[in-house]
């Protein structure tokens, strides 16, 4: 049986970026419209992995995409 690949519980904002395919301005700006919601270590974003995946499993990602590019 194949092993199922670990995920970190929270995800550094550049990471989150490059999940996503987007810059990390494009990150911050979803956090202004609460989109995604990070948590803040030692002046840094984080953002939790379970936040992430949710975002694509309720295709909330094509509709945000579409709205940025408006």
């Amino acid at each position: 049986m194949a092993e199922v690949p670990a995920f970190p519980a929270l995800v550094p904002a550049s990471q989150a970026a490059a999940f996503y395919g987007i810059t990390l301005r494009t990150l911050s700006n979803w956090e202004m419209k609460g989109i995604l919601e990070p948590i803040r270590i030692a002046g840094r974003r984080y953002y939790r992995s379970a936040d992430l995946f949710k975002l694509q499993e309720n295709r909330i990602w094509p509709r945000i995409a579409r709205d940025l590019e408006t």
